[in-house]
């Protein structure tokens, strides 16, 4: 007969062949319970899961936010009751965890009065404050601008009439405190000319400034770009005439400082001919490019499509010059055959 899936296929129950019935997921399956193959009932959210209270298999009621959480009441796993503001949080009060009634500002703030926490009545402007009279916590009468300022007339505090500018201001003159007449632009300036307190005439930029000319202070006439300048020629102050770019800019020629007439490219730029300043005719392609016929430089005339090399015989050593398609020989010596 056929057993299981195969014909004459005796026992061997559990990996088949012939297996008998479906126990679980798998025919012929037997126990093994917790991790299957047969397993019993479902309990929690595995299939034969049995106990193990607190991190699963089988566990128990939620307790908490937990299932079989048991106690550890505080920072939680079946946290008690909410006290304060967490679960299970019991006392410490004054800075919270299950803090207590609200007094003054904070939860469970016992006295502290003056600078808080608790603090009775308000006086002056805070609360708690008590005396202290002149400089503040429930100051008494505001005298002059404070509030329990007393006496110190002069420079306040409870200060007197207003004379001058200041209240409460005797005498002083001069640098103030209840000065009188202006004299300059200050009240009660007597003299000082030169840098002020009731300074004479205005000459040069300043009023009662007297001479020192260069520099300033009632300074002179306007040389070049400063008034009272006098000489100094060249870099400046009072400088001469304009040579070239520069007010009283004297010679150097070639790199300038009034440079002379442009030769080349560059103003004054006398001689060096090949390479520049000043270089002379333009032979080839270059400005004052001398012979070197054949691979250029004021090369030769052309024939055909090249300009003609100078044909050259050469009478000792040589070496070659440049690199890659370029490469010339240059022969120490050369006696040229043809010179067209």
């Amino acid at each position: 007969p056929t057993v299981g899936r195969r014909s004459g296929a005796g026992p061997t129950i559990g990996r088949r062949s012939g297996a008998g019935p479906t126990v679980g997921r798998r025919s012929g399956a037997g126990p093994t319970i917790g991790r299957r193959s047969g397993a019993g009932p479902t309990v929690g959210r595995r299939s034969g899961a049995g106990p193990t209270v607190g991190r699963r298999s089988g566990v128990g009621p939620t307790v908490g936010r937990r299932s079989g959480a048991g106690p550890t009441v505080g920072r939680r796993s079946g946290a008690g009751p909410t006290v304060g503001r967490r679960s299970g949080a019991g006392p410490t009060i004054g800075r919270r965890s299950g803090a207590g009634p609200t007094v003054g500002r904070r939860s469970g703030a016992g006295p502290t009065i003056g600078r808080r926490s608790g603090a009775g009545p308000t006086v002056g402007r805070r609360s708690g404050a008590g005396p202290t009279i002149g400089r503040r916590s429930g100051a008494g009468p505001t005298i002059g601008r404070r509030s329990g300022a007393g006496p110190t007339v002069g420079r306040r505090s409870g200060a007197g009439p207003t004379i001058g500018r200041r209240s409460g201001a005797g005498p002083t003159f001069g640098r103030r405190s209840g000065a009188e007449p202006t004299v300059g632009r200050r009240s009660g300036a007597g003299p000082t000319v030169g840098r002020r307190s009731g300074a004479g005439p205005t000459v040069g930029r300043r009023s009662g400034a007297g001479p020192t000319v260069g520099r300033r202070s009632g300074a002179g006439p306007t040389i070049g770009r400063r008034s009272g300048a006098g000489p100094t020629v060249g870099r400046r102050s009072g400088a001469g005439p304009t040579v070239g770019r520069r007010s009283g800019a004297g010679p150097t020629v070639g790199r300038r400082s009034g440079a002379g007439p442009t030769v080349g490219r560059g103003s004054g730029a006398g001689p060096t001919v090949g390479r520049r300043s000043g270089a002379g005719p333009t032979v080839g392609r270059r400005s004052g490019a001398g012979p070197t016929v054949g691979r250029r430089s004021g090369a030769g005339p052309t024939i055909g499509r090249r300009n003609l090399y100078l044909l050259c015989l050469p009478l000792s050593r040589g070496c070659l010059h440049g690199s890659g398609k370029h490469k010339t020989w240059q022969p120490d010596t050369l006696q040229p055959l043809i010179w067209p």
